[in-house]
């Protein structure tokens, strides 16, 4: 079964994977979970969906990430490094300005 995942809620995921189970992945991976969550809610309990998480979001940073550049200055968030110099704290930062934006 097939399910249209729309931006937002793709982004919603992604910060709720971060924030929540401490995963950091891109889109193609958020989508994956979006849909998995609805074809669980379609197919009620007692069932095993399996789905890929297939992209990390470090890769996103400068596209997914930019919009929250000017707030992120504000939190010492260093956007502008390679992905490999943030730190966990700065994940957490980014989905909490996220939650607090949304």
């Amino acid at each position: 079964e097939a399910f249209r995942i729309q931006d937002q809620e793709t982004l919603d995921i992604m910060f709720k994977l971060i924030s929540h189970e401490g995963l950091f992945v891109g889109p193609s991976s958020g989508i994956n979970v979006a849909a998995s969550a609805r074809l669980a809610k379609k197919i009620g309990p007692g069932k095993t969906i399996v789905t890929i998480l297939c992209d990390l979001g470090s890769r996103y940073l400068s596209k997914i990430f930019d919009r929250y550049q000017d707030i992120s200055k504000k939190l010492n968030l260093k956007l502008n490094s390679r992905p490999s110099e943030l730190s966990i704290e700065d994940y957490y930062k980014l989905t909490e300005l996220y939650e607090k934006l949304n």
